[in-house]
């Protein structure tokens, strides 16, 4: 905060500093930066410091309301794959289940529910999609959904 601002001596936003880009790895991304362990107004400890993260876990959708479930359906996306993948934190008692659905929102069918913590977790469906578009259809409870994917194209070479 600069000049008069209200209760000037409240404010202390720590001292972080960005290392460096963050580090992409297959299994995490890691970002390292410096901290330190007091306010602006003297001397203070310095520190290297590292924070992890999944892959695909900057941000996330999460229900807002404990007592209804979250959804998100998407618009009409290509879908020359058969093969669809979440990554998703899932808390005990929580769930993630993934819906296709027509332009009116009728389910047209739906894959196993996501009971645990995912990372690029295949989903499982009753039988094939046969579709060259979808649109999905995500309801969340006790889980924050970070992303998903369509994978390879069935029939597709690696």
């Amino acid at each position: 905060l600069i000049g008069n601002a209200p209760n000037e001596g409240d404010y202390d936003w720590g001292c972080v500093y960005a290392a460096n880009a963050p580090v992409v790895l297959d299994n995490e991304i890691r970002i390292y930066y410096l901290g330190s362990d007091g306010k602006h107004t003297s001397w203070r400890c310095g520190f290297f410091c590292l924070a992890t993260l999944r892959p695909d876990g900057w941000a996330g959708y999460e229900q807002v309301e404990t007592n209804a479930p979250a959804v998100i359906t998407t618009r009409e996306i290509p879908c020359a794959s058969r093969q669809i993948s979440i990554t998703a934190d899932v808390e005990k008692g929580g769930y993630i289940k993934v819906s296709v659905v027509d332009k009116k929102g009728k389910q047209l069918m739906s894959a196993n529910p996501i009971t645990r913590t995912v990372t690029g977790a295949e989903l499982r469906w009753g039988r094939k999609i046969k579709a060259d578009t979808v649109r999905l259809r995500f309801e969340l409870s006790r889980a924050k959904l970070y992303s998903f994917s369509l994978g390879q194209a069935e029939g597709a070479g690696a």
